[in-house]
């Protein structure tokens, strides 16, 4: 390939990098040559994994497909997970028993238990367990606690369970209360 090939191809990395994605109609036009010619230099970018093609143009390649950390997720989209915290919180009642997710949105209803009485709560969150257990010490709750012992997932904080349940509301990562026997996709973990 000659050197100005490689340069439209150094040209096409930096705007997919930059810009998380390009077009072909675009790149066609930014480097003046066919579109056969900007879909062979993203065949070859693709073939040297440095980005990967789409209808109409090309991606950037996520390479860090590792999951945000527990922290790092709790403040992305604060206020929807706020919101939806308080929506999941008003249809708790009193008296209600509830099962709160080790997800970041599970947690934001919380804060909003504190008008119900006697609730009975368990998780197997280790942060939603900390923040429970704080709210009780302070006064702000009214409820029984338990945590669902298992083993320990430590990069998720929360535990594997050792058995299966039958309870009134659950409230998952989608905050969606469910009425029915409760099963992880993943084996033994309670939603």
């Amino acid at each position: 390939m000659s050197l100005f090939g490689e340069e439209r191809k150094q040209i096409i990395l930096q705007l997919v990098n930059a810009n998380g994605k390009v077009r072909t109609n675009d790149l066609v036009e930014k480097l003046q040559v066919s579109s056969e010619s900007i879909r062979r230099y993203l065949e070859e970018l693709e073939s040297e994994k440095k980005l990967k093609r789409v209808y109409g143009g090309a991606v950037k390649l996520n390479l860090d497909r590792t999951e945000p950390s527990h922290m790092s997720r709790e403040v992305l989209r604060a206020e929807e997970k706020k919101r939806i915290g308080r929506a999941a919180a008003d249809l708790v009642q009193d008296n209600d028993t509830i099962v709160i997710d080790e997800g970041t949105t599970p947690l934001q209803m919380i804060t909003f238990l504190s008008t119900k009485k006697d609730l009975t709560i368990l998780t197997s969150s280790i942060t939603a367990l900390n923040m429970l257990i704080e709210y009780q010490n302070g006064g702000l709750l009214s409820a029984e606690i338990y945590f669902l012992g298992g083993k320990v997932n430590a990069k998720h904080h929360r535990v594997r369970l050792l058995c299966r349940t039958n309870d009134e509301r659950l409230f998952r990562g989608q905050g969606i209360p469910l009425r029915r026997r409760l099963a992880h996709p993943q084996r033994n973990y309670l939603l």
